[in-house]
């Protein structure tokens, strides 16, 4: 994560990500890139129970996953993440 955050405030931090089926399991790998380190696992995102009620990994699907949640006590979240290195 310090590679990825070098010089993040001059080049800014790219978000990217994929959809893979593993064993059966969906799932959305988020990734993050920056001149110092062009590939970085931010988050593995399990789709299974959207999935499972029909869903689909949609573009809204996934923006809403990357949110943070509003609760204090879990993980920041990836926008967070970005939004902190503007910070920095």
């Amino acid at each position: 994560m310090k590679t990825l955050l070098m010089e993040s405030k001059i080049y800014g931090v790219s978000v990217f990500g994929d959809g893979a089926t593993i064993a059966k399991i969906p799932l959305i790998n988020v990734l993050g890139a920056s001149p110092n380190n062009s590939f970085a696992l931010l988050d593995i995102i399990d789709c299974t129970s959207e999935m499972g009620i029909g869903g689909k990994k949609t573009a809204n699907y996934t923006t809403n996953q990357l949110r943070p949640s509003s609760s204090a006590s879990k993980t920041l979240g990836i926008l967070s993440l970005i939004s902190l290195t503007s910070e920095l």
